[in-house]
C-alpha cells in the first residue's frame, strides 16, 4: 500500500499538499476521501440491510428466508469492518 501520509514524534504529516484560500488538495486529500465515502456507504448499507431483512422475515412462519441469511453474513461482514476500524482507533459514527 501506498503511504500517504508520514509518522512523526508529535503525530503524522503528509508533504506534497497544494493550498489554495486555505483549501488544501493533493494525493492524501483524495485518499482521504475517499476512505470517508468507503464509511459512509458502508454504515449507509447497514440501516439498507436492516430494512431488507425486516421485510424478509415473516412472524407466521419458523423458516428463515435464504435471502435473510445472505443478507445478515453481508450486514456482519461490513461490522466486520466497522469493528477493525475502531479498534484502530479511527473514529466511526454508527
Amino acid at each position: 500500500m501506498k503511504r500517504y501520509t508520514i509518522k512523526t514524534n508529535t503525530g503524522y504529516i503528509v508533504e506534497n499538499l497544494k493550498s489554495e484560500d486555505n483549501q488544501f488538495s493533493g494525493e492524501a486529500i483524495n485518499q482521504l476521501a475517499k476512505y470517508e465515502n468507503m464509511v459512509e456507504i458502508i454504515l449507509q448499507e447497514q440501516k439498507e440491510l436492516q430494512e431488507k431483512i425486516d421485510n424478509l422475515k415473516n412472524p407466521d412462519s419458523n423458516k428463515v428466508h435464504w435471502r435473510v441469511k445472505e443478507l445478515m453474513g453481508k450486514k456482519l461482514t461490513n461490522k466486520g469492518i466497522l469493528l477493525a476500524l475502531k479498534y484502530h482507533g479511527i473514529e466511526v459514527e454508527e
